[in-house]
């Protein structure tokens, strides 16, 4: 007889990504609202946001556990490419992809991830291709295509940096959980969470230093960016996230995440006054129409291996 596990034990992962991805949806508002009311520039304001994430992780594990930042040597090369694609890479061109697009439209687009991690889980980590997993795909880009209005080719490439901006925060966010799932099932959850943060931290300093960003803003600035961004964009999601996905499937977890859409477009709705036009909202329909179809697909699909711990 198949032992049961108790409900909560199976929920709890569910409701960690969901939380997650529900304050991940208030990123680009925060962003939206940083840029109409604060004086501070975008690669200081996703270097504040790495920065308070990483200097909080670090006091607590000082203070509680300093056997979590052990890595093993081989795998310094891991968790820096880790840093630099989910990190450095991720938070520069999603805040550029809204300021070129728009939170609506640069979030639906972040969104084909979940199509990018299906894909390449299906290559890397032995993840069934089924069916469902194909019609679900073209239904994801062919929404894609009609968010970005790609039946305006004057409108296309007037927006090409935007879009390919948007294009490249999805497969960063892909990363996430693409790279993470491996280090995961090797490193405790701190030690994933802590090297993730550092190592993006340093390529942004990196990045903010060659770009000749502007200069250090306000300590009211500081607080309110880095007290928001850095607690509830950062370190509260991360974990939350790495949390549920040591115990489900990379596509699972990057398919639950779909919430996050919701929330940003209506933030972006009620907060920011921006509307999708119908051809947009058609395109929006049908690309999470078919993360839900691959939601289906993931949800009734078994894992090859278990990473939970």
């Amino acid at each position: 007889m198949t032992k049961r596990l108790p409900s909560w034990t199976v929920a709890s992962p569910i409701l960690a990504v969901l939380a997650a991805a529900s304050l991940w949806g208030t990123i680009g508002a925060a962003y939206a609202l940083y840029d109409r009311h604060l004086a501070t520039d975008p690669l200081t304001i996703v270097t504040l946001r790495a920065a308070v994430a990483t200097a909080m992780l670090t006091c607590w594990l000082l203070a509680r556990d300093r056997t979590a930042f052990a890595i093993a040597p081989r795998d310094v090369p891991h968790f820096a490419m880790y840093g630099f694609v989910s990190v450095t890479a991720f938070y520069v061109v999603l805040i550029y992809s809204f300021e070129q697009t728009s939170v609506a439209v640069g979030t639906l687009l972040l969104y084909l991830a979940p199509a990018f991690v299906v894909l390449s889980a299906t290559l890397l980590f032995g993840d069934r291709l089924t069916g469902t997993t194909v019609l679900a795909l073209v239904a994801a880009f062919a929404g894609c295509l009609l968010i970005v209005e790609g039946y305006r080719p004057a409108k296309l490439s007037g927006n090409a940096l935007g879009i390919a901006l948007g294009l490249g925060s999805a497969l960063c966010y892909a990363g996430f959980t693409l790279i993470g799932k491996p280090l995961l099932a090797r490193y405790r959850l701190s030690t994933v969470v802590f090297w993730y943060l550092f190592s993006g931290l340093w390529g942004l300093i990196v990045v903010q230093a060659i770009a000749g960003a502007g200069g250090w803003p306000s300590w009211r600035e500081v607080l309110v960016i880095g007290g928001y961004s850095g607690v509830f964009n950062t370190l509260a999601p991360v974990s939350l996230y790495a949390w549920g996905l040591r115990r489900m499937t990379a596509s699972q977890a990057s398919i639950l995440a779909m919430v996050e859409p919701v929330v940003a477009i209506s933030l972006a709705a009620t907060l920011l006054d921006e509307h999708l036009g119908w051809p947009q909202l058609g395109g929006a329909i049908c690309t999470l129409s078919g993360v839900a179809l691959l939601m289906v697909r993931g949800a009734t699909s078994r894992p090859r291996h278990s990473d939970a711990r």
